[in-house]
């Protein structure tokens, strides 16, 4: 499900209804003023996450199911608690001679994007009950919410072998020493 902007009782209860993936652009204009919505974001950051809300004449009580995985797009810094949560991908606006000899992403075609959808999802299906089962060996430099959001790549990256968990240790590390470096 992709969004330029979402409100907190949309959000969970789409959340609750079809476990998406979240594709949240436009995240810097509304999400730093919007504590409820912030909040539903980081429920959804561990298994269990729930937000409460009165449903129905009576009022009765329902838990919304928040947990699932969110990717946010804005310009500039998240706010803190969002940010303490994520991992940090940096995009720079592309340059004529960035962009040079690449092809250019299309909406309207997308053919290859859906089967490498298919295989993600296949691949995940096959692999799930390692995944689940996975202990990720977790190098003593990462530590409390960041080690937890870097287990799931770990997983992954076991689960595929070779040199990328190797790999994808060494940009855990590259990315926590430089969020370090620009921590106030």
């Amino acid at each position: 499900i992709r969004t330029e902007s979402v409100s907190t009782a949309v959000l969970f209860r789409l959340i609750d209804a079809h476990k998406p993936s979240l594709l949240i652009d436009e995240a810097d204009t509304f999400l730093k003023h919007n504590d409820e919505l912030r909040g539903a974001i980081n429920a959804g950051h561990r298994r269990g996450g729930h937000h409460l809300r009165c449903v129905g004449d009576d009022h009765d009580v329902k838990a919304f199911t928040t947990f699932g995985p969110v990717a946010l797009a804005g310009i500039g810094n998240r706010p803190g608690t969002i940010a303490d949560r994520s991992l940090t991908v940096e995009m720079q606006r592309g340059s004529k001679e960035a962009v040079k000899g690449l092809s250019l992403f299309r909406s309207d075609r997308v053919e290859h994007e859906r089967e490498l959808g298919r295989k993600i999802a296949r691949w995940a299906e096959d692999n799930r009950i390692l995944l689940e089962n996975s202990e990720p060996d977790i190098p003593e430099w990462l530590y409390n919410r960041k080690a937890d959001n870097w287990r799931p790549l770990f997983s992954i990256a076991d689960a595929i072998g070779g040199d990328v968990p190797e790999q994808v240790r060494a940009i855990a590390q590259k990315a926590v020493t430089k969020e370090a470096k620009e921590a106030p």
